[in-house]
């Protein structure tokens, strides 16, 4: 924290995924994010939260923040919706944390590799945080997706937190033969 006359600057911890769905490795990244901030320096965008539902994108922003919220219940958790362009959603990610945080001094970015902030412009207020989500086994998303595709719940329970699986599965598998259907 730095102070600015009688205001008092804060470091915010901030973490973007699509979390299509949460994960364990996920889970990691927000975890550490909490420790080094906490909970009330802390806030979490579930992007892509306009995006159609799709084999990819197959849970809902209500449906991604739910399954957030049943492992941290008190965390801000915000929709950031995919723009025309990097900058344009980069702006819009600073905008919000902005209004969420007014008087922050500095922005700690977490991300799970470099990949995933490669396109983010250079900025003397943000740092960025990178958090192996792969120490143990590697989390992907889409891994989990295709276990759901292919009715592996032994996998989805070493990927997924257990107060949550059974409801990813199910949200999941009812998706997909929704999606299914709309195709046929």
């Amino acid at each position: 924290m730095n102070k600015m006359g009688d205001t008092i600057l804060i470091n915010v911890g901030v973490y973007v995924g699509r979390f299509n769905p949460i994960h364990k490795g996920h889970q990691r990244a927000i975890d550490k994010m909490l420790f080094n901030h906490a909970l009330r320096h802390s806030l979490l965008f579930v992007g892509s939260a306009n995006a159609p539902l799709s084999l990819r994108n197959l849970f809902s922003y209500k449906e991604r923040k739910d399954f957030i919220k049943a492992i941290y219940p008190d965390l801000m958790v915000l929709p950031l919706a995919d723009q025309d362009s990097d900058e344009d959603w980069f702006e819009s990610l600073i905008d919000m944390v902005e209004v969420a945080f007014p008087f922050y001094h500095q922005i700690n970015l977490y991300c799970g590799d470099l990949i995933d902030i490669a396109n983010f412009p250079h900025n003397d207020k943000i740092t960025i945080q990178v958090v192996d989500r792969y120490q143990e086994q590697v989390y992907s998303a889409t891994e989990v997706r295709q276990h759901i595709m292919g009715d592996n719940m032994k996998k989805l329970k070493e990927l997924i937190d257990s107060r949550i699986v059974f409801d990813v599965y199910a949200r999941g598998r009812s998706r997909l033969d929704a999606l299914v259907r709309g195709q046929r």
